[in-house]
């Protein structure tokens, strides 16, 4: 290939990475996308996204428990079992993201529960964590398989809630214990 022609083709990279961004994100948001708000949309989207960086709040967990929490509430969630959602409300930029995104939401039509259940679609309440790999690994390794057969029922089916998995506590804020666990794809 010559290099003007790949100077080409990267050219066109940026553009479409931050439209397939964006689109991914407005789905994660329970939004429809549309290009023409393309624009609206990374703002709003920069904005969780500094809303994140000051909290240091959980991404998965958080995008779930605004899945399963009523927009009304999300500023005033104070329960432990919602836990990512309390640590980002604690932010003042947060209450900015929720400002405009009930613009967004209102400009679609989109009622609450709509909403609630499009992000519950796109935002899984499981995933495998460092903290559960090395638990299923420690068990595995004495030859009790008992976690990961546990682990391969659950992320089967990651966005829907499971007995098994509460249980277990794999929607719970990271251990004490694993705060420093590193676990590398060769475990």
């Amino acid at each position: 290939m010559k290099h003007q022609q790949l100077q080409y083709i990267l050219g066109g990279f940026s553009k479409t990475y931050k439209m397939e961004h964006t689109r991914l994100f407005c789905e994660k948001l329970g939004l429809t996308f549309d290009p023409n708000k393309m624009a609206d949309d990374q703002e709003l989207i920069e904005l969780l996204h500094k809303s994140f960086f000051a909290s240091s709040a959980d991404f998965t967990q958080a995008f779930r428990d605004m899945s399963e929490t009523e927009i009304d509430s999300w500023l005033t969630t104070d329960s432990d079992d919602k836990w990512g959602l309390k640590k980002l409300n604690r932010v003042k930029r947060f209450k900015s993201f929720v400002e405009q995104y009930r613009t967004r939401l209102s400009q679609e039509n989109t009622e609450d529960t709509e909403r609630m259940q499009r992000m519950c679609e796109r935002n899984p309440r499981y995933i495998l964590r460092n903290w559960i790999a090395q638990q299923a690994i420690e068990k595995a390794e004495k030859g009790d398989f008992s976690e990961v057969q546990l682990l391969y029922e659950v992320l089967s089916r990651p966005y829907l809630k499971q007995d098994k998995a509460e249980q277990a506590g794999y929607a719970n804020p990271v251990p004490e214990w694993s705060k420093e666990l590193v676990v590398s794809c060769s475990s």
